[in-house]
């Protein structure tokens, strides 16, 4: 019995335990920085806050939408003033073309004041071309100065078709035109309205 019990105790001397460890001295950075940790989190840099909408923008932009039409009717008068930008060459244009018609009526109207004894020699060429053989001829020639006077002047009535057209459509657009102008007016007293405050304007 006493020789188990000095086996033991030599196998319990013989084992080796580990040294103890010694206690870190907690300094006032350390422990502030722990409770930091637990306080403070560190905000991960991946992880970005939502943006705060601007009120003022989403307003603005509300507005806008509103006037969206207007704008689409700015870009439709600044097609319009351009392609009129052409209108005052036209109008010299016209201006020169009329000269020469202007002219030529001013001779037709004296040439009319003795068409009539030739219509009449005309008619009495015809009553003797019926009895008379010879006359015929003189009253045919007769006859187609007449016809080709009466044939040309017709046709230049039909040159100045489109001049009348132009002017119709011109007239629809200076009406057109007058609705915008007025409504310009409108607008513009409807802006005074809505002008802010000078203590507004000035932020």
């Amino acid at each position: 019995m006493s020789s188990k019990l000095d086996e033991l105790r030599k196998n319990l001397l013989g084992t080796q335990m580990p040294p103890p460890i010694a206690p870190q001295p907690t300094t006032a950075s350390s422990l502030n920085g722990k409770i930091n940790e637990h306080t403070h989190p560190v905000a991960d840099p991946q992880v970005s806050a939502p943006p705060t909408p601007a009120p003022n923008g989403q307003l603005n932009s509300a507005v806008g939408k509103m006037f969206e039409p207007a704008m689409v009717c700015r870009e439709r008068w600044a097609e319009l003033a351009k392609s009129l930008e052409s209108l005052e060459g036209t109008t010299q244009w016209a201006a020169k073309a009329l000269e020469p018609m202007k002219s030529l009526h001013e001779q037709m109207h004296k040439l009319s004041d003795t068409f009539e004894p030739m219509r009449a020699f005309e008619q009495q060429l015809a009553t003797m071309a019926t009895s008379f053989t010879p006359m015929k001829d003189l009253h045919s020639g007769v006859a187609q100065i007449i016809q080709s006077f009466h044939g040309q002047l017709a046709e230049l009535v039909k040159s100045f078709e489109p001049a009348r057209l132009c002017k119709r459509r011109m007239a629809e657009l200076a009406s057109t035109l007058d609705a915008a102008t007025e409504l310009q007016a409108e607008f513009h007293e409807l802006s005074q309205k809505f002008r802010p405050f000078e203590g507004e304007r000035a932020r």
